[in-house]
């Protein structure tokens, strides 16, 4: 080949690559991004899940130490969910499993949301 048919195949395939690295980047951090994904770990899931009710709660006005009171009155007035696998006090949900259960099944048992473990004993007591 001549010399200027090889400078003619370099620039080309300076461009092809002035295209492809891009695109490669892109695709090898996407995958990247989703190896470290929380919804490929169940784990990462739950704590994100976890941060972001926590940061709700905060946004209501609730402050960790009250919600930490009132997830083990829940638990002591209902001890079926502290030994709940999911919603309970080793649940990946960890103090927001409490409310979690109330919201979705608790209220529908007719259950309560104590503030306090006297709540708990108040309301039983009355029924």
């Amino acid at each position: 080949m001549a010399d200027g048919e090889n400078e003619v195949m370099s620039q080309k395939m300076r461009i092809v690559w002035l295209y492809v690295l891009p695109i490669l980047a892109v695709w090898g951090a996407t995958l990247v991004l989703l190896w470290n994904s929380p919804f490929l770990d169940a784990d990462r899931y739950a704590e994100a899940l976890y941060a972001s009710r926590l940061m709700e709660s905060a946004g209501a006005g609730q402050t960790v130490s009250l919600r930490k009171d009132s997830a083990l009155a829940y638990w002591a007035c209902y001890p079926d969910v502290a030994q709940d696998a999911y919603f309970g006090r080793e649940g990946p949900l960890n103090l927001l499993g409490a409310r979690e259960h109330f919201d979705r099944h608790g209220r529908a048992e007719g259950r309560i949301w104590p503030l306090t473990e006297d709540d708990c004993r108040a309301a039983q007591d009355a029924n």
